[in-house]
């Protein structure tokens, strides 16, 4: 399945517009196919009633020489010379053919085929026997016609009309012939003038042509149809042709009157043709007009307001060149709309660069203040603390001092670096190191060495306070307490990152201490608060003589983590 979005992208306005008038017309374009196929039925109806009214037309006018010929051979058998074949049957043969062109000839024939009389003369013994048509019409009991064939006696063309003669037994005795001239009914089936394209056609019984007036060779026919017209398909460049058949006489022969199919639904298709074209054509020219109209009323005024928005999305307030007189009123009132926003958008800018800039200035101000209050603050405390003889009392004020030196820093640090990354942030290693060297300082009577591993830069400020303020509450107990008498020592720090955590280390390798004996201490007090404002966790781990490790993870927000990842 497509993407909707992506579908959405594939239809512009053009193309849904079109797609809209394509559908608008759809009802009218199926009723124009419609109504051209009804009339092409009515149509091919209207050509196979015309082609079944011309086949019996046909068979009408070529019935007359059978039904002349049967009318001659019924007659002749009520003439007794002719039934017995006297010497005078010849002469009431000739008598009966008087003034008759469709038929050539009537002859008597005995039951072994000879011809014992004929109104054309012939020499010597003729004997029909043999012949196809006379060995299946002796069997009949009706008059049965040939296919064509070359008479005997006439030596023409005919079709021969066979009337099987029996006696009073039930034997045959003979049988009456006329020839009827296929030449006059070739004449006939011309001078009928049906149509010049028309081709007529006799058949047998089989389908088989057995004559045709003219047009290509045709193959075999399906002769029963029922008065429909057939569909005939020839290989010569001809092409289609359809047809119907009649009955010439019972299922001896049939007319067969063809038109080629081109020529005859020649007019129904050119009508079918323009109801096909004519919505489609339709179709095109509405959605050319279409397509024409939106892109020169719509489209590219739209395009025209796409780049004055991509102005005013780049910052570039000012007003554009763009004209947009001539558009549609509805497409000025949203350029002059768009125009006033991009008027409001420049001067709510002046308005928040002037406010920023006096925000800036503010809290650069209050910065300046607040770190040369701390800086007074923390001289006045080292003042102090210098008068002070050694003991608890500069102890405790020495540990404020640090306290207060941290916190210091990281406003410091916060305020320098607000200019450069993003604020709320501080860059822990700087810090640390920044500690470290006031605690050289501090503790420069002092063999210890401080180590930093440091590996976060960014971090929150809000997180960098209270994290400073543990290193300077461990890093100070391992360095007044930690190593006693010792010579040497070496306090190690270590902040760096873990699986969605910050892990703070802090290692020394002095004295050890019990840790029974610090619940109540005021250090480990604010290191515990300190760890639970974080929601981190607090390890310590410290035996005499092995030194202690301060470990505490913390959690950071996915956001803050990746800032804290550096």
């Amino acid at each position: 399945m497509m993407d909707p979005k992506k579908l959405n992208q594939a239809f512009s306005l053009n193309r849904r517009i079109i797609l809209v008038v394509v559908i608008a017309l759809l009802p009218l374009s199926l009723f124009s196919l419609d109504s051209a196929n009804r009339m092409r039925e009515h149509v091919d109806a209207l050509a196979g009633a015309r082609l079944v009214a011309n086949a019996n037309a046909t068979a009408a006018s070529q019935r007359e020489a059978i039904n002349l010929a049967r009318q001659l051979l019924m007659s002749a058998t009520m003439d007794e010379d002719i039934m017995s074949g006297t010497p005078r049957c010849s002469r009431e043969i000739r008598a009966q053919l008087l003034g008759q062109q469709a038929v050539m000839n009537i002859a008597r024939s005995d039951a072994q085929g000879r011809v014992l009389c004929s109104g054309l003369a012939y020499e010597g013994e003729v004997s029909l026997a043999g012949q196809p048509w006379w060995e299946s019409g002796k069997t009949q009991n009706r008059m049965t016609l040939s296919p064509p064939t070359m008479g005997q006696i006439s030596q023409r063309q005919t079709i021969v009309a066979m009337l099987p003669l029996f006696g009073d037994d039930g034997r045959f005795v003979g049988a009456l012939t006329a020839a009827i001239s296929t030449a006059w009914m070739e004449a006939a089936m011309k001078n009928l003038r049906l149509s010049s394209t028309a081709m007529v056609v006799l058949a047998d019984g089989n389908g088989k042509v057995v004559m045709q007036s003219a047009g290509p060779v045709l193959g075999r026919l399906d002769i029963n149809m029922g008065g429909s017209a057939y569909r005939l398909h020839t290989s010569g460049p001809t092409g289609d042709w359809l047809y119907s058949s009649a009955p010439i006489f019972g299922r001896d022969l049939y007319v067969v009157f063809a038109e080629p199919q081109q020529k005859l639904l020649s007019v129904v298709n050119r009508f079918w043709v323009q109801n096909l074209i004519l919505p489609i054509a339709t179709m095109i020219f509405a959605s050319l007009a279409v397509w024409w109209g939106i892109q020169f009323h719509v489209v590219r005024w739209f395009g025209q307001l796409s780049k004055k928005a991509s102005a005013i999305a780049q910052g570039k307030y000012q007003p554009s060149q763009f004209n947009f007189g001539t558009s549609a009123p509805e497409i000025q009132s949203f350029a002059k709309t768009l125009h006033q926003m991009a008027t409001d958008i420049a001067a709510q800018k002046t308005e928040l660069s002037t406010a920023l800039a006096h925000s800036r200035a503010l809290a650069r101000e209050i910065n300046h203040r607040v770190k040369n209050n701390l800086q007074i603050l923390l001289s006045l405390l080292h003042m102090q603390a210098t008068r002070l003889p050694g003991g608890e009392a500069r102890d405790i004020l020495e540990k404020t001092l640090a306290r207060m030196s941290a916190v210091s820093i990281t406003q410091r640090l916060t305020y320098e670096q607000s200019e450069t990354v993003d604020h709320g942030t501080v860059n822990m290693c700087q810090l640390l190191e920044a500690l470290i060297q006031q605690w050289q300082v501090t503790f420069a009577n002092r063999p210890q060495t401080i180590k930093l591993d440091c590996e976060i830069e960014a971090f929150p400020a809000d997180k960098a306070i209270p994290i400073a303020l543990i290193v300077v509450e461990t890093v100070f107990n391992a360095m007044n307490h930690g190593f006693g008498d010792r010579a040497t020592g070496t306090v190690s720090l270590s902040l760096r990152r873990g699986n969605a955590m910050v892990i703070l280390s802090i290692e020394d390798d002095g004295l050890g201490f019990d840790l029974q004996q610090t619940p109540g201490q005021l250090g480990f007090s604010l290191i515990e608060a300190l760890t639970l404002q974080l929601g981190a966790s607090l390890s310590i781990r410290s035996h005499d003589g092995a030194g202690t490790t301060v470990t505490i993870e913390m959690p950071v927000r996915s956001s803050v983590s990746e800032d804290a990842a550096g």
